[in-house]
């Protein structure tokens, strides 16, 4: 076997490898997102699904809008940028999935969208200084666009597989493993 037909095996070999993962996050996603789950009527996630498909806009494998104090008091929520601890009942963190792997996390307040000011290179300076003073191992797995972070399976897994422990986003930072157990649990 020469140098070129190595190489050429090794590159079938990586082809089907991503075919496989692609395959298996599609299988994960289809899963979970044909049945129709029942909401409970009048509760935020009922209004936040029907104010979605009033507007055209529900997310094909679904959309979930939880307050940042549920996700503070199960420790999914680390912190949020310009928000206190006592601000975060007004504070909604919305996680849907219109694409397979990708997830989109959305801040608002006050029904209204949070932009983070991501435009300065002097923001991610002091974000890395803060990272370092608050003594743990953090990533940044997404990418920021209009006021949505969208973030990739891929990217989730392994961050979690290198050992860390949270994930810094535009405004917050959430536990890296309680988020994937929370979007596994609801099958997005």
């Amino acid at each position: 076997m020469n140098l070129k037909d190595k190489q050429k095996y090794l590159e079938d070999q990586e082809a089907q490898y991503h075919s496989y993962i692609s395959d298996s996050m599609a299988a994960m996603q289809k899963k979970g997102g044909n049945k129709k789950r029942f909401i409970m009527p009048f509760t935020p996630q009922w209004h936040h699904v029907r104010t979605l498909e009033k507007q055209g806009r529900k997310p094909k494998f679904g959309s979930y809008k939880y307050s940042a104090q549920r996700l503070y008091e199960k420790g999914i929520l680390l912190a949020a940028k310009e928000f206190s601890p006592k601000q975060f009942d007004k504070l909604f963190i919305i996680i849907s999935c219109d694409e397979v792997g990708i997830f989109k996390v959305e801040v608002r307040f006050m029904d209204k969208l949070v932009k983070g000011n991501s435009s300065s290179n002097t923001s991610s300076h002091q974000n890395n200084q803060q990272q370092q003073q608050l003594g743990g191992s953090s990533s940044h797995a997404g990418v920021h666009k209009d006021g949505i972070d969208e973030l990739r399976m891929e990217d989730l897994l392994e961050d979690q597989f290198s050992g860390k422990q949270s994930l810094n986003l535009e405004i917050v930072k959430l536990n890296l493993n309680l988020l994937l157990h929370l979007i596994n649990r609801n099958n997005l």
